[in-house]
């Protein structure tokens, strides 16, 4: 409904304010207890939710967490692009591929830093609906670097064409999302041919890893 969507965007707006503020960059951020069990102290935390950080901006508090569902994980907090390496880690990851926007561009450049040679292949720039060309000639880069890690970088186009080729050569996806768009935590893929979209579901194009970084949507619009 429409009051629904409201109610939604609300905390969305307050948070896209908060990040764009001049005060972000002088946040709190404060070690919390985990349930007085201590950070490593997880068995006391929600089923699937461990959250063990806050920033304040202002009046806003933000909480980092990591919620683990049955086969994928999901981390959301400010700078976190800065645990990348250690989710390749991980996952044992020693090639990956590189997909990313071409406005996300200088941020994959730091990334591709971060990570040095285990990044075997890249890709700078997607394309809406991806064409299935584009997802063919991407499965083939990931197959000749021999990519054990497909990390995608932008919206959905980034991840759709991640997801094209995890369901062509099985590799495993950590998104990183810049957008709201929503693929990175659904099992759908999609391309399209001759003006004429295909869409399937197979469990092996859910992202692996999700990584939400405020500090990266901030170039949305607020509403």
């Amino acid at each position: 409904s429409r009051l629904a969507a409201r109610r939604v965007r609300r905390p969305a707006r307050a948070l896209h304010s908060a990040v764009r503020s001049p005060d972000f960059r002088a946040l709190r951020h404060t070690e919390l207890d985990c349930q007085g069990l201590g950070a490593e102290g997880h068995s006391g935390c929600t089923p699937h939710v461990c959250s063990h950080y806050e920033h304040r901006v202002g009046s806003l508090i933000i909480h980092d967490f990591v919620y683990e569902p049955p086969g994928a994980r999901v981390i959301f907090a400010p700078r976190s692009r800065g645990r990348i390496p250690d989710e390749v880690s991980r996952l044992s990851a020693e090639r990956v591929l590189m997909i990313a926007t071409r406005g996300m561009k200088s941020h994959a450049d730091v990334l591709v830093q971060w990570l040095g040679s285990a990044v075997s292949a890249r890709i700078d720039g997607v394309t809406q609906h991806v064409p299935v060309e584009r997802a063919r000639e991407a499965a083939l880069i990931a197959t000749d670097a021999d990519v054990d890690l497909v990390m995608c970088l932008g919206g959905g186009s980034a991840i759709g064409l991640a997801k094209a080729v995890a369901k062509d050569t099985g590799r495993p996806i950590l998104a990183i999302p810049t957008t709201y768009a929503g693929s990175e935590m659904t099992p759908i893929w999609g391309v399209t041919e001759g003006g004429r979209k295909s869409t399937g579901r197979e469990s092996r194009v859910l992202p692996r890893v999700v990584v939400y970084d405020p500090e990266l949507t901030v170039s949305l619009p607020a509403s």
